[in-house]
């Protein structure tokens, strides 16, 4: 809420009284907001005329890009029956695919060594180290 006006006076050269300064004040502060408020709703409706106006021009500009691209597959469809139509069938003499292709070499199944079987091994290598040790000494 705005306080209530303090009229403030002041002397003139005479001794008398002046206008209201404080009343001054205020009038010229309400009209420069006005001026402003004008020049703001002003500046929003030539930015939204602007805006309008670059939609449609994309719109335009987006309807005419999907024209160009239909006629340009159009004519590579038109191309490739063309390209069809005039090439001559290939005689294709079939071989039996083992001539082109050697069989694979057949690999020994590879058989998987357990932990027991790994114990056992270090087992049998033990006894032979203790065989030999025997045999020399």
């Amino acid at each position: 809420m705005r306080p209530a006006l303090k009229i403030v006076r002041r002397k003139d050269d005479l001794g008398g009284l002046g206008p209201d300064l404080e009343c001054d004040a205020y009038k010229a502060a309400a009209e420069k907001a006005r001026i402003q408020k004008e020049f703001a709703e002003k500046a929003r409706l030539q930015f939204m005329q602007q805006s309008k106006f670059e939609s449609k021009e994309k719109l335009t500009e987006i309807k005419q890009e999907n024209a160009e691209k239909i006629a340009a597959k159009e004519k590579m469809d038109k191309a490739k029956n063309y390209a069809k139509s005039i090439q001559k069938p290939k005689v294709i003499v079939s071989k039996p695919l083992d001539e082109y292709i050697p069989p694979p070499p057949k690999a020994e199944p590879v058989k998987e060594e357990t932990f027991t079987d790994k114990i056992l091994n270090q087992l049998e290598e033990h006894d032979k180290l203790l065989a030999l040790v025997k045999e020399y000494y």
